[in-house]
């Protein structure tokens, strides 16, 4: 999170500098040209001129009314950009497991042995330099790019799907004893289910063991 907004936005602020050279260079027409509000993307400009600091580059006549995308074929101007994937080894333990939560989802709703999914999320706590500009009508929001770090927290969400409930913690770390405590207080708000199914992936808290360890003591 962190490298692609800095990333982007030192990007936008150099696209945007040597656009204006390259405009300040040339005769002044009506073309459209530079960041488009909504994207920050550049269009009508020769972009790979520009961010090459070519001499070629010169301000192109825009026939659309909706911002060029052609940015989008250019990988190099896309270094930012990531897609995660969970690419699994399809082993037969793996596919047991997979059979086995699929059936569970299509169980129908029932309130005395509820499916919930439980998982955690690590998370950045920034805080703006400057105050943000809200959005208002015909006008977008502004977000300055400076902010400072806040440290970090842990947001864990538990989703009862065919409930439509939800449940939300924040801890400071997520480790074994947070886990614990969560699944504790979860079990609590369904006071009237004899069986809760809870649905997990394979970090390495998520398991009995965390649960014997830390409520086995007495808490101090």
């Amino acid at each position: 999170m962190l490298f692609g907004r800095l990333g982007a936005s030192c990007f936008r602020r150099e696209a945007a500098r040597r656009a204006t050279e390259v405009y300040s260079q040339t005769t002044t027409t009506s073309h459209c040209f530079g960041l488009h509000p909504a994207t920050g993307w550049i269009r009508s400009l020769d972009v790979e001129a520009i961010v090459s600091g070519s001499s070629r580059a010169r301000l192109r006549p825009s026939t659309q009314q909706k911002p060029s995308l052609t940015l989008a074929a250019s990988a190099r101007l896309q270094a930012v950009a990531k897609k995660n994937w969970c690419v699994p080894k399809l082993t037969e333990e793996f596919r047991e497991r997979m059979e086995d939560v699929l059936t569970l989802y299509e169980r129908p709703h029932d309130p005395t042995e509820p499916v919930v999914c439980l998982d955690e999320q690590p998370y950045q706590l920034l805080e703006d330099v400057r105050l943000a500009q809200p959005a208002a009508p015909g006008r977008i929001a502004k977000q300055d790019y400076e902010y400072r770090r806040r440290g970090t927290c842990a947001i864990f969400v538990a989703v009862e799907p065919t409930a439509g409930r939800r449940h939300t913690w924040v801890h400071a770390r997520r480790t074994k004893r947070e886990f614990a405590y969560i699944v504790r207080d979860l079990l609590r708000r369904y006071p009237k289910a004899r069986c809760v199914h809870l649905v997990l992936d394979n970090l390495n808290t998520h398991g009995l063991h965390s649960l014997r360890e830390v409520l086995a003591k007495p808490e101090r």
